[in-house]
């Protein structure tokens, strides 16, 4: 399965009504739409399932029977799990108050289909990490909302943690001092993690389609990584360019 292209495209329709997004020139931007760079969206998602194949199927894929955690997850937010604009519109799910430019403004906050359901079972399955080239001003509001009781989200990452370089910004897995052989990170911008491709697992960028189903498919992947000595190769095995 080929890693789908990385070249950027805009969603013209939505960019009206998006939260500011994060660019080299405008240092007064406190969310970025998508980690890097703005809204990006990839062609495609996941590959077939019936492409990457599944674990034995007497296995539970989203049963609670996982007691050891042997690998880091690490999510992305905005367009990964959800989709947040500063301008009132249908179907929000929630508001935040954020204070940026020295004014107040509420920020309509959507999640993505699946999100509660995902959260609950990935973070029954691996240690879970946030990282977000957003900054924490917004994204940790916005955490708060998703994992109220702190229970399944063990670690929050923000912009400052980010490698900022040729305009715009790199998630660097090194930070975590973490075997990397152990580490997945999910994001709708593969530049973010092009210092460790074979960690990455790409996702569709997600605005507002209340049929998708990236999360449930993502679950069923990621599944199959529970027990990995060494998740690379199974990565990229399924997502990388293949001769």
């Amino acid at each position: 399965m080929s890693r789908p292209s990385p070249e950027k495209t805009r969603n013209e329709d939505d960019a009206s009504c998006r939260v500011p997004v994060d660019h080299a020139s405008s240092a007064s931007c406190f969310v970025t739409g998508n980690g890097c760079t703005d809204n990006q969206e990839l062609p495609a998602g996941l590959p077939n399932l019936m492409d990457i194949g599944s674990p034995d199927d007497s296995a539970d894929l989203f049963g609670s029977s996982v007691n050891t955690k042997n690998i880091v997850l690490v999510l992305d937010l905005d367009e990964t799990l959800v989709h947040s604009k500063l301008q009132p519109c249908d179907n929000y799910d929630f508001t935040l108050q954020v204070f940026f430019n020295m004014e107040d403004h509420t920020v309509y906050v959507k999640q993505r289909p699946h999100l509660e359901m995902f959260l609950h079972q990935v973070a029954q399955m691996f240690e879970v990490v946030v990282f977000t080239a957003s900054e924490s001003v917004y994204a940790e509001p916005l955490l708060d909302k998703l994992d109220p009781d702190g229970k399944l989200i063990s670690r929050r990452f923000y912009r400052e943690s980010c490698t900022f370089s040729n305009g715009s910004y790199t998630k660097d897995l090194a930070i975590f001092g973490v075997d990397l052989a152990k580490v997945v990170i999910v994001d709708n911008t593969p530049q973010v993690f092009q210092l460790q491709v074979d960690n990455g697992i790409p996702i569709k960028s997600w605005f507002d389609d209340p049929a998708d189903i990236e999360l449930m498919e993502l679950l069923r992947f990621l599944a199959t990584l529970v027990d990995a000595k060494d998740v690379r190769p199974m990565i990229s095995k399924n997502f990388s360019n293949n001769p």
